[in-house]
């Protein structure tokens, strides 16, 4: 008789579960946003997700307005990952640097501009910016590869390896 019961709360555990819909989180930076979508990017995969007035903003912002590209998120979605409940703005850490990889396209003495997967950037070089791989600015040339550790407001290269 045990037995029976135990199977009878097991399936009803079971039951309760197979109805239950999850939510799904997901974790990136904003690419894009409107008044009625969202796109992230997570990794190499892009989403976009509608929005509606009742979507709430947490963290680092307070309305959907004050979320912007650039923004690194975690959203929460309705069952079918289609619509935001909930966006919470991940406030940007002071004290790490992001590394850009790139390819030049311009140089001047005081900045390097990149193409790579995020479109065309250009970062302030400063004298204490550190120096990998060269020595003085016209060693690197317009079409090489290099990689940048550029500041959390992505503004200034705070380390240029020419040869990454």
């Amino acid at each position: 008789m045990n037995i029976i019961k135990w199977l009878l709360v097991a399936v009803a555990i079971i039951g309760t579960y197979g109805l239950a819909s999850a939510e799904e989180v997901v974790d990136g930076s904003v690419i894009s946003i409107s008044a009625e979508s969202i796109t992230i990017k997570s990794g190499e995969q892009q989403k976009t997700l509608s929005l509606s007035p009742n979507t709430q903003v947490v963290g680092n912002a307070k309305s959907i307005a004050e979320v912007a590209v650039g923004n690194r998120v975690s959203v929460r979605c309705n069952a079918e990952g289609t619509a935001v409940l909930l966006i919470r703005v991940i406030p940007p850490s002071p004290h790490l640097d992001e590394v850009v990889a790139g390819i030049v396209v311009s140089i001047s003495e005081s900045s390097l501009t990149l193409s790579n997967l995020q479109g065309v950037e250009t970062f302030v070089v400063t004298p204490n910016t550190v120096k990998v791989n060269w020595s003085v600015i016209s060693d690197i040339k317009v079409g090489d590869r290099i990689g940048i550790r550029v500041s959390a407001d992505r503004k200034n290269a705070t380390l240029i390896n020419a040869k990454p």
